[in-house]
C-alpha cells in the first residue's frame, strides 16, 4: 500500500481577489487577450488563404517568439555540424 503524501483537493484553498497583485491581474488579462485574439485571427485569416499558409504563419510566428525569448535570456546558440553521411 501506499499512502498519499500530497492531496491537491485537501490542501487547495482559493485565492481571495485581495491576494492577486495587480501585476498578476494585468498579465492574465493579457494573456487572455493574446489567446483569444489568436482564434480571431484565424477565422479572419482562413477565408483569404489556405490551410498550409495559416500553418506556415503559426510556425513562423511562433520560432520568432522562441528566439527573441532565446535572445532576451541571451542563451548560447551554436550549430553543430552533423557527423551523420554527407
Amino acid at each position: 500500500m501506499y499512502t498519499l503524501l500530497f492531496s491537491p483537493v485537501a490542501s487547495w484553498s482559493p485565492l481571495a481577489l485581495s491576494d492577486v497583485t495587480p501585476k498578476a491581474l494585468l498579465a492574465l488579462l493579457a494573456l487572455g487577450a493574446i489567446w483569444g485574439a489568436s482564434f480571431l485571427f484565424i477565422k479572419v485569416i482562413v477565408d483569404e488563404t489556405s490551410a498550409l499558409e495559416v500553418a506556415e504563419g503559426r510556425m513562423f510566428f511562433g520560432a520568432l517568439a522562441v528566439g527573441v525569448v532565446i535572445a532576451m535570456r541571451k542563451c548560447p546558440f551554436a550549430v553543430r555540424p552533423s557527423s551523420g553521411s554527407r
